[in-house]
């Protein structure tokens, strides 16, 4: 679409002939017609580069969304039997190291959290370990450990 602005001039010279208005106003008419067309060019230029860049950014989007399905074909296609004693195990060893870490980490936060405390309840309590008395509740308390893992043997001989 070519758009025409006239162009006017305020001040009107009398003194010239009607052919070289004529020319006068072709020549504007030239001037205006050039300047249109490069405004024109330059617009449609800018609306081509933002459709390329749109159209890049939508290609880029597609090609994250295909990495992602792929992504997760590959972990679909990973075939492992969950019933497969090796696999149970396995994961049972996982399981145990993991529950082991956040057992070690509950235990150091307490002890931060606790800090000076758990110091002075240790100064405080004071315990005789020649004293009759502590030697009995700690024999006590070795003959129930003992016993508990003579059961835990006895339950595994007999699975076996």
């Amino acid at each position: 679409m070519l758009y025409f602005f006239a162009i006017q001039d305020e001040k009107k010279d009398t003194t010239q002939t009607k052919p070289q208005e004529e020319s006068a106003k072709k020549d504007a008419d030239k001037e205006t017609e050039e300047a249109a067309l490069k405004i024109q060019a330059g617009f449609r230029g800018y609306k081509t580069r933002k459709e390329v860049k749109d159209q890049m950014a939508k290609e880029e989007k597609k090609g994250e969304e295909t990495k992602v399905e792929k992504k997760k074909e590959e972990e679909e296609e990973v075939d492992i039997d969950l019933n497969d004693p090796e696999v149970e195990q396995a994961a049972l060893k996982i399981q145990a190291g993991f529950k082991g870490f956040q057992a070690r980490k509950e235990i150091k936060d307490k002890m931060e959290q606790e800090g000076k405390q758990a110091e002075s309840q240790e100064s405080k309590v004071d315990i005789d370990f020649n004293d009759p008395e502590v030697e009995k509740a700690a024999t006590k308390i070795q003959a129930g450990f003992k016993g508990y893992k003579t059961r835990k043997e006895m339950k595994k001989e007999d699975k076996e």
